[in-house]
């Protein structure tokens, strides 16, 4: 289960990376000067192409470092798989604010990151199959996959997509505060701080109502602040702070794969000790077949026919 768990949160992180990844590196792009001729599909392509590479890379090589560590490590797959999460978190960290100073950097930290999450996908498979008795293996492995994707990467595109959402009416909310205590302050610039705090208290609470209202309404009913009217840096910032839940998952579940060390080795044990009482309980079935058939061959034929004969 806590295997199970951690890869869960990597399938989190590559949906949401996989859906919202494109749209705010482009997002990062045509909010600075110089680059807004830039189209989605130009970075669509180029990250894709990184995506694909690094799963080249990163399956097989988290592959290579089971099959070299476990030889002296039996705690070695749930170890790499903790890594692998835990050094990713920091690289796609560096990617939300490096996407504004410098897209190469970001590519470069996109590239390393991925290639740490891709880690783990052969070894969480192979966790599953010699932590499971050979007969319930297809059925764990089938749980695995539905629980890993319907908690996963299915619901991380609109959950991220939520979050965004929120925070780009929190800015809107900012934003309105802000532009009314200069409006305020402009003409009335004796006017004391308590009442022109309680004036902006109360533009803001009017501002929150018809948001709400506005949410709740009926769904034919138009947003006045339809986020296609936001400018590409607030949908930048929005954006920023959905995608920093991903690199919260990949910690929670680095530290489900620190957990799957210390029950990984008792686990395997135990299947082991299964497999070999079962194969010696099919081995002394199997003598003791052997014995019955050659004991009723030194029987005379017509004892041997009567015994047939008979219910």
């Amino acid at each position: 289960m806590l295997s199970t768990a951690g890869f869960t949160c990597v399938a989190f992180v590559a949906g949401a990376l996989a859906w919202w990844g494109p749209k705010f590196i482009h997002l990062g792009l045509t909010s600075q000067p110089g680059n807004e001729h830039v189209t989605l599909n130009e970075v669509s392509f180029v990250f894709g192409a990184i995506t694909m590479t690094t799963g080249i890379i990163g399956v097989p090589l988290g592959s290579y470092l089971s099959q070299r560590l476990s030889v002296k490590h039996p705690q070695a797959d749930a170890y790499i798989c903790a890594a692998g999460l835990f050094i990713s978190a920091p690289l796609l960290l560096g990617v939300l604010f490096a996407v504004r100073v410098n897209i190469y950097l970001a590519y470069t930290l996109i590239f390393f990151g991925e290639v740490a999450l891709n880690l783990n996908w052969a070894i969480v498979a192979d966790i599953l199959l010699y932590v499971v008795v050979p007969t319930r293996r297809s059925t764990a492995e089938a749980f695995q996959i539905l629980i890993s994707h319907a908690f996963g990467d299915a619901g991380s595109p609109y959950f991220v997509g939520l979050i965004s959402e929120a925070v780009k009416r929190m800015i809107r909310i900012s934003t309105d505060a802000y532009a009314n205590i200069e409006s305020a302050s402009a003409p009335l610039g004796m006017l004391s701080l308590s009442q022109l705090a309680e004036n902006v208290t109360v533009t803001t609470l009017s501002t929150l109502n018809a948001t709400s209202s506005s949410t709740v309404g009926p769904f034919n009913q138009s947003d006045p602040s339809d986020s296609d009217e936001d400018s590409p840096l607030i949908k930048f910032r929005a954006l920023q702070y959905a995608l920093f839940t991903t690199c919260f998952i990949e910690v929670l579940g680095s530290a489900f794969f620190m957990l799957t060390a210390i029950y990984i080795v008792r686990d395997k044990q135990r299947v082991e000790r299964a497999i070999v009482g079962n194969q010696s309980n099919s081995a002394s079935a199997h003598r003791l077949e052997s014995s019955v058939s050659d004991v009723e061959d030194t029987l005379p034929p017509s004892i041997r026919q009567r015994a047939i004969a008979e219910p």
